[in-house]
């Protein structure tokens, strides 16, 4: 079953994603000019249903100055959440920097791209939804 919401396309699936499904998160697209807002440009905004019970969503914005313990010009939150709870989060905060929650325990991620960092959720997003199948 597909749902469409306002240029947003849900898919829902009974059973594990397919390696299309999450290969559809991954593909980046250059931002309409009606999404830039101030002076930061939305680079990828995403919210997929992968399982009937999970669902992943990526906010990536490039900004002019970096975030306070960051040295790149992106914010970013990226969110596995399975069953109502958040088991995954990639986010970087004004004096954290860079870091990666998985379930209570907060480790230090180091940036190095929008490709790399999209890639090494994937697989996070992956190894997670298979231990919590």
């Amino acid at each position: 079953m597909v749902r469409r919401f306002v240029n947003t396309k849900i898919v829902v699936r009974r059973s594990r994603p397919s390696a299309g499904a999450l290969a559809a998160l991954t593909t980046h697209r250059a931002p309409d000019q009606n999404e830039s807002v101030g002076t930061a440009t939305l680079v990828l905004h995403r919210r997929v249903v992968v399982r009937v019970d999970a669902f992943v969503e990526l906010k990536i914005t490039r900004i002019p100055t970096p975030v306070d313990g960051c040295d790149h010009p992106y914010k970013y939150g990226l969110a596995l959440v399975v069953r109502r709870e958040c088991i995954l989060r990639y986010d970087n905060e004004r004096g954290k920097g860079d870091h990666r929650h998985l379930g209570a325990t907060e480790t230090p991620y180091v940036f190095s791209t929008v490709e790399q960092l999209v890639a090494d959720f994937m697989a996070d997003v992956r190894r997670l939804l298979d231990e919590h199948a």
